[in-house]
């Protein structure tokens, strides 16, 4: 079964859409900062 409402009751599976972009945009540089971190640390 699927999980968050994505299975509609007479069993198909509805593709959900949602925009990431905002929170991508925030995680990559914190990424990189503890990746860069993390590599000079060694």
């Amino acid at each position: 079964m699927a999980d968050g409402g994505s299975e509609r009751a007479d069993g198909r599976i509805v593709k959900m859409e949602v925009d990431y972009s905002a929170t991508v945009d925030q995680r990559l540089p914190e990424c990189a900062k503890l990746a860069k971190a993390c590599l000079y640390r060694y």
